[in-house]
Formats: C-alpha cells, structure tokens, sequence
C-alpha cells in the first residue's frame, strides 16, 4: 500500500504497536495523527517522528469517548488538509506576484508542511518566500529559454540555491 502523501489516524499511538505503526508509517512518508490518552507519550512520539524528519501530530483522546475521536478525525483534516489549501492557495496567487508562473509538485508541498510544522510558520507564507528566492534565478532561464512555466520541487525546497544553479546550468550550456 503506497502511503506517501497519506494521511494515518492512529489510536494507540503514545506507545507500543500504535507507537511502532506511527512511526512506519512517517517513516514511508505518510503523515500521522497520534491518538492516545498518554499526553505526555503523544508529545514524545510526535517530536521524536518530526525530528526524523517526519510529519506528526498528535491528541489526547480516548477511543471509547465519540468526542475525543471526532476531535482526532478533525485535527487530522484541519492539521493536514488546511496546510495543503495554504500552498495552492498561494501558489495560485503567485502569477499576480511573480514575474515567472511557478507550480509545485507534491513532494515541494509536503517539503513545505513538513517545515512549516516545524518552524511553526504559515505554509502560504513560506510559499511565497520561497517563490521570491527563486524569482531571479528563473526569470534568468526565461529569459534564456523562453520557459515561462517552471515546476518546483522538493529540492528547491530545501536546497533553493543548489536547485537555482543547476537550473541556470542547464540551459545556460545550451547554446
């Protein structure tokens, strides 16, 4: 089963087989939502999940309670769906800000989250951030190649000025 991109709601998650599936699951790249009644065992595993590098977060909830698991169903939504809408909304307010049309493909979305869960920053924000870093070195490939439309990666995400270089490398050999 592909679970990269997914969304994994796990109830038990705060220690033992719950604990072992969350952090498969991160580690495949699925990004996790931890229920458990232990909140201290809940902040341990989602911090150790996002420190690897993974996407995590988590909910105090009981799985007999209808409450808590509404709760858990709509941090999921709200935690991961939301940041979602946030990149494409922004990327799709970016020909208006931008001199080049920029797309990102779903890995340099979920780059975003991941950092944006991190840092604790608004994933538009970032977005729009990220766009004015690499303005210039692709209106420079416009200009050289006539592409008016580019394609953002995770790389650009996270090694923006390697990602510019090799772009500018590229069609600036191309004679």
């Amino acid at each position: 089963m592909e679970t990269k991109n997914k969304v994994a709601v796990i109830t038990g998650g705060g220690s033992g087989l719950g604990e072992a599936s969350a952090r498969d699951l991160a580690r495949a790249g699925a990004k996790v939502v931890i229920g458990d009644v232990m909140e201290d065992q809940i902040g341990r595993v989602v911090e150790e999940i996002r420190n690897s590098g993974g996407k995590a977060a988590g909910v105090v909830a009981n799985v007999t309670a209808e409450g808590d698991m509404a709760r858990l169903m709509d941090t999921a939504i709200e935690t991961f769906s939301v940041m979602y809408d946030q990149v494409k909304l922004e990327e799709s307010s970016l020909m208006e800000k931008l001199e080049v049309k920029v797309s990102f493909d779903e890995d340099a979305v979920d780059e975003i989250i991941s950092q944006a869960i991190q840092t604790g920053q608004e994933p538009g924000t970032m977005t729009f951030q990220l766009a004015k870093r690499l303005e210039y070195g692709l209106r420079l490939v416009k200009d050289r190649a006539g592409m008016d439309t580019f394609i953002i990666n995770a790389e650009a995400v996270t090694d923006t000025e390697r990602f510019i270089n090799e772009l500018i490398k590229q069609y600036y050999r191309e004679e």
